[in-house]
């Protein structure tokens, strides 16, 4: 009998049950309802959102599913949680308000606006509204907040935009939050208050949509801009534009011996060896002399073979999925593309698309990472878009625009090819279902309209790869450019590199864009890109040394050293010693850098730390270091022996050149400089007081080298 009252009640709530829901406008569901319960913390993963959802009541993850969530709210469980007669007693407000016992606690105050929108929207009848209607889009004003003193207290204005074109000021309707304190923080009325120096950001969500701002104190200004190099670079004008408004400081230009060091490891994997040091140190400051040297780093053989290990690192190149014969015949065409220049662009493309026998076209076992086509979707869009979007998988994407029909969509691209025969070709795997609907999934590019469907092309492979020169083209760019400036500065203009988010803001706005249109239109050439970086007068900055201050110096207003990789140790000491023997075992291809199999075995590597590609090695996978690292480096056996026979041919040399010659020449080895006066007689003193055990001295010397700081890290 209740249930019928309810059902009568629908009909006739139009009219006006209680006199004042005539009087206002009936609250719409979705854009309406949906949005007090994601502001009250409803719907998150710890409440109702939970996958089991909290006392029986379970509300979708973030309002990924308005409709899923009408219905338990107003259907399920007999209608038991409104009440039309007696809105007051809805099981909805009076457990939202604790006035009968709530776990969550009181989420909605009786006295609050939410609490009076709720209750009209019972009294109306609980309505659902037009189905079509819903929020596309977020913005702020002002889309960027600067204040002007720490304690200053801010109000955000948030503006909705809908599916009926219609705008409206949504920003009581929002749940804010800081994601830096030690810069701003919520009061409990919802505004901005500014804490201290310095950039953050506040992310809101309204509703299922969601957006970030920035927001900060300018620190005091310190004024000073870079020493000028006779150029003006867009990238350096638009990082200055950035210092300029935060209070923000460059840092001078590095030293001339750092600065080689730094791009022979940076462009070639590898120190200058001392005569290269020498020659260099003498023309860098010359006129062109910088640009000379990276356009010859550029040339050389071991630029091909480094930037070949470095992008079988984030494709995630693995012998054990693709078998050691096909994994050595994809990276050798990789390298091939790499020594040619080619557009890196037209690699994607070619490895997408590619078909055929995978003897003829070893890029086909690109699309061999994964068997699973889901596990193929989340690689390809984290690899080549920088788009995280595994989370989508089992619901919508709580913090960006990826729903799980767009995740599944997109997978379905995957499930239509297969290897055959060594072949590569046109198959249907079968049908990846919608988890929640069960319905197959049409093969669908990432934020397309369901409408452009690919299920009228032969092969969606190929669909994808001409995404990927038009709407994909920009995204890739991004995510590209933005792994080679994090390789090159120790940190990505968005971090983490492959999380490109719209709501994980970049440290600079902008940035990426303008490099991106720089970098199409030099065709997408690796070289191009890596020249337009480095020739900015933000990469020759010197590097911050000691304690840092991150707030101040995490904008590219001065270089953060870099330790070397473990290859790049291993081939540095091989380098420094000369002993072609040391690891020989280990490294059958000369050196740690041609070593492309990252699961070649070689303890010193693992310990000394390499990419595992088995996710993304900017942000994780990679393994050594710590004490065991500090340890090898300490008295390894191994590298003992080294540096003993190292020793021993250094005294032979020394008949010559005299034992002053020697660490000289070491040091432009091992640093690309020559020792300054204070370390000559350092060394002198010493060498006097073991010349009983000269061969033993010169190991100790290249041991106190090569463990530090100087020689294991890039400044």
């Amino acid at each position: 009998m209740r249930v019928l009252l309810r059902v009568a009640l629908l009909i006739v709530s139009s009219i006006g049950l209680e006199t004042h829901s005539s009087q206002k406008e009936v609250p719409h569901f979705r854009t309406q309802i949906v949005p007090v319960l994601t502001q009250a913390g409803c719907n998150a993963a710890a409440c109702h959102g939970a996958a089991t959802g909290k006392g029986g009541f379970k509300l979708s993850l973030f309002a990924e599913s308005a409709e899923s969530d009408y219905h338990a709210i107003v259907r399920d469980r007999f209608s038991r949680r409104w009440d039309a007669t007696d809105s007051d007693r809805s099981l909805l407000l009076r457990k939202a308000s604790r006035q009968i016992d709530h776990e969550g606690g009181r989420r909605v105050p009786q006295n609050s606006l939410a609490y009076d929108l709720l209750k009209r929207w019972i009294v109306s009848g609980a309505p659902y509204g037009d189905p079509s209607l819903h929020c596309v889009r977020l913005e702020t004003i002002p889309h960027e907040v600067l204040g002007q003193s720490i304690g200053e207290t801010l109000t955000l204005q948030v503006l909705a935009t809908f599916s009926d074109g219609s705008q409206r000021d949504v920003s009581k309707w929002c749940l804010f939050e800081s994601l830096n304190e030690q810069v701003a923080e919520m009061t409990p009325y919802g505004e901005l208050q500014l804490t201290g120096y310095g950039i953050g950001s506040v992310f809101i969500r309204f509703g299922d949509q969601s957006i970030a701002v920035r927001v900060g104190l300018p620190h005091v200004s310190e004024g000073g801009d870079f020493p000028s190099l006779g150029v003006e670079h867009p990238i350096d004008e638009r990082l200055m534009q950035e210092w300029s408004k935060w209070g923000l400081k460059a840092s001078p230009r590095a030293e001339t011996q750092s600065l080689v060091r730094r791009l022979f490891f940076d462009l070639a994997g590898q120190l200058p060896l001392p005569e290269e040091a020498r020659e260099w140190n003498q023309k860098l400051d010359q006129p062109n002399g910088y640009e000379q040297l990276v356009d010859a780093l550029l040339a050389s053989p071991r630029f091909s073979a480094f930037w070949s290990l470095k992008q079988a690192d984030w494709l995630r190149m693995d012998t054990k999925r693709l078998g050691q014969e096909a994994s050595l015949h994809f990276y050798d065409w990789h390298r091939q593309r790499v020594e040619n220049d080619d557009s890196m662009l037209r690699v994607v493309r070619e490895m997408l698309q590619a078909e055929g026998k995978a003897t003829d076209h070893p890029q086909v076992h690109f699309n061999r990472y994964a068997r699973d086509p889901r596990d193929m979707g989340e690689y390809v869009s984290e690899v080549l878009l920088g788009f995280r979007i595994a989370c989508a998988r089992c619901h919508n994407h709580p913090t960006d625009r990826w729903t799980m029909g767009d995740y599944h969509d997109f997978a379905a691209i995957f499930s239509k090819n297969a290897l055959e025969d060594g072949k590569w070709i046109s198959k249907d795997l079968g049908n990846i279902p919608h988890p929640k609907t069960g319905e197959p999934s049409d093969p669908r590019l990432l934020g397309m309209d369901s409408s452009l469907n690919l299920l009228d092309r032969e092969n969606p492979l190929k669909a994808l790869a001409d995404w990927f020169s038009q709407d994909g083209q920009t995204s890739f760019e991004k995510a590209f450019l933005n792994r080679l400036w994090r390789h090159l500065f120790g940190q990505g203009i968005v971090e983490p590199v492959d999380d490109l988010r719209e709501t994980n803001l970049p440290r600079i706005p902008g940035l990426l864009e303008l490099m991106a249109k720089r970098w199409r239109e030099q065709n997408h050439s690796l070289r191009s890109a890596l020249k337009m970086i480095v020739l900015t007068q933000a990469y020759q900055q010197k590097c911050f040394t000691g304690a840092m201050d991150s707030q101040r110096n995490s904008f590219f207003n001065g270089r953060l050293p870099a330790a070397l990789s473990g290859r790049l140790w291993v081939d540095a000491v091989r380098q420094v010693s000369e002993q072609t023997d040391y690891l020989s075992g280990e490294l059958p291809l000369g050196d740690a850098v041609h070593a492309w199999d990252h699961r070649m075995e070689s303890y010193a590597l693992d310990v000394l730390g390499r990419c595992r590609r088995e996710s993304s090695c900017e942000s994780a996978g990679m393994e050594g270091g710590g004490l065991a690292r500090s340890m090898f480096w300490f008295n390894d056996p191994e590298l003992q022996s080294n540096l003993d026979l190292a020793g021993q041919r250094l005294w032979q040399e020394s008949f010559d050149s005299g034992m002053d010659g020697i660490v000289e020449e070491l040091y432009w080895s091992a640093y690309g400089r020559p020792p300054v006066s204070k370390e000559r007689d350092y060394w002198q003193q010493l060498s006097e007081q073991a010349s009983h055990e000269p061969a033993l001295f010169l190991s100790d010397v290249l041991w106190a080298l090569f463990n530090s700081e100087e020689f294991r890290w890039i400044r």
